[in-house]
């Protein structure tokens, strides 16, 4: 199983990993882990890589 991980711009460190979902609240992108833990971060989408699974995100 592929889970994403969520990457600030293009940051060598993930911010968070093993992402199963994510929603879009205006400026707020949630996302949750395989864990039920939701992580919530206030920016945008910048790129998503599903060969990679990268979520790179640009945080306001």
């Amino acid at each position: 199983m592929c889970l994403a991980k969520v990457y600030n711009e293009e940051g060598a460190e993930p911010l968070l990993d093993s992402v199963t979902s994510v929603s879009v609240d205006n400026d707020r992108l949630i996302f949750t882990t395989l864990f039920g833990e939701e992580q919530i971060f206030t920016g945008t989408i910048k790129r998503i890589d599903f060969s990679d699974a990268q979520i790179h995100i640009t945080k306001k």
